[in-house]
């Protein structure tokens, strides 16, 4: 939600900034609908979906791929009816995305899976003590003995004194 404001700055900006209007880029004016750059961001953001969900629990996979089917189509819809700046923008965000997605899956993952193995190997999980099973009760005996208490009669007699 918070990328909402940027997004359509950027929309704004690439749709009335008199720069962008005219210009060109590889193929495609920046300002109109570029199809081919749609589909391309669909493909690449399907991709890094598909990159996300494999590290995760079979589980998570069932309720991922929702998000993973989702994702590109999303892109299409926005895609149409954006100019192809913008497109460009989630074009080059993708490829950084896709980058970073595989860095995480087959380096750093990795290595952190081998720290574990190695930690637990040096400090394998203890199982937890058995308490013996002869407590002291420290329960109290007699939870009434306050209100049984008789009274001492400190103040009898002193009411009628004049």
């Amino acid at each position: 939600m918070i990328q909402l404001p940027f997004f359509s700055a950027l929309y704004y900006a690439a749709r009335y900034t008199p720069g962008v209007l005219h210009d060109h880029f590889l193929w495609f004016n920046l300002n109109s609908r570029d199809f081919p750059l749609i589909i391309i961001i669909a493909a690449l953001y399907y991709f890094q979906s598909w990159l996300s969900i494999q590290q995760v629990p079979e589980e998570q996979r069932k309720q991922m791929a929702v998000t993973m089917y989702s994702m590109p189509i999303m892109m299409i819809v926005f895609g149409i009816s954006s100019p192809a700046a913008v497109i460009l923008y989630w074009f080059v965000g993708g490829i950084f995305s896709i980058i970073q997605q595989l860095i995480t899956n087959y380096v750093i993952k990795p290595r952190l899976q081998e720290k574990v193995a190695e930690e637990f190997a040096k400090n394998p999980p203890k199982a937890p003590r058995k308490t013996p099973g002869t407590r002291k009760d420290v329960t109290p005996k007699n939870t009434q003995a306050i209100a049984n208490k008789p009274k001492k009669n400190r103040n009898a007699g002193k009411q009628n004194r004049k």
